[in-house]
């Protein structure tokens, strides 16, 4: 048995599958079985079948996997287990470092995708990853923005941007910004970088799959609504808190955006900077 992604129980085998054809229900059963018979009273989403043993990987991504933009051939659809999809304003598709990615030319490129509850959630676990490529770097950018309104506006934080020299931070709040300040990105190159955040460890920065820096345990003040995820822009939020990112249009590509509800290990990390 597997909850939340981890193994919770196991059994020995005890021979093949004698299934045959029937009726699949969920939330409740037409046929007593011996066992209670009451109809699941709650919520249930995304049920799928799959018809094979999916691997200990796989079953961790369907849990905890949010949102993945892969941004090829010009997609916004999500390839993650959720099917969030998002939407592009003035954004076109290049070469990517993994396939294709989304070039952010104009001064109002962003992509956006919204409904991120687990987000707002205090003190829940997360981790952002994605490829960034640069034009330029001097005066600061927005790379991801989060907030309680598709706007921008509401409880809002850039999470990830650039220091007016160009130096890459990745921020939460516990009341006031947690901040980490990386290097100065290189011009034309592509960057991996990764934020996570657990209470346990705080926030952590990776890059190219190495980490970086990290901050002390602190408790992450959510919004307690479901959140936006703005790349690229802040569109309205930037007046929100923000330093020492400052908030505007980031000019580059974009590739291999994920979100988690989990913290990322140093050895998820690595994985996905060397794809």
């Amino acid at each position: 048995m597997i909850l939340n992604g981890l193994r919770d129980g196991f059994s020995s085998p005890s021979g093949p599958y004698q299934g045959t054809s029937g009726i699949f229900e969920i939330g409740t059963a037409s046929v007593n079985y011996n066992v209670a018979f009451n109809p699941f009273n709650g919520y249930i989403d995304q049920v799928v079948f799959t018809p094979r043993a999916k691997n200990a990987t796989e079953i961790l991504n369907d849990a905890t996997l949010v949102v993945w933009y892969t941004f090829d051939n010009g997609s916004y659809l999500d390839s993650g287990p959720l099917w969030i999809n998002g939407t592009g304003v003035s954004v076109t598709s290049v070469t990517g470092c993994v396939n294709q990615a989304l070039s952010f030319t104009s001064s109002l490129s962003y992509f956006q995708g919204s409904g991120f509850t687990l987000l707002g959630t205090v003190n829940q676990s997360y981790s952002i990853a994605l490829w960034v490529n640069p034009t330029t770097v001097s005066g600061g950018a927005t790379i991801v923005h989060m907030a309680s309104t598709s706007t921008g506006l509401g409880w809002c934080i850039p999470t990830i941007g650039l220091s007016i020299s160009g130096q890459i931070i990745t921020q939460s709040y516990n009341g006031s910004l947690v901040t980490i300040t990386g290097p100065i990105l290189t011009l034309n190159a592509w960057t991996h970088v990764v934020e996570t955040y657990s209470f346990t460890h705080g926030l952590r920065m990776y890059l190219n799959g190495t980490l970086y820096s990290s901050s002390a345990s602190f408790t992450y003040q959510a919004s307690s609504a479901a959140m936006a995820i703005i790349i690229g822009n802040p569109l309205n939020g930037t007046t929100c808190l923000s330093s020492p990112v400052v908030p505007g249009q980031y000019w580059g590509a974009m590739d291999e955006f994920r979100l988690y509800s989990r913290e990322l290990n140093s050895t998820d990390v690595y994985s996905l900077a060397n794809p």
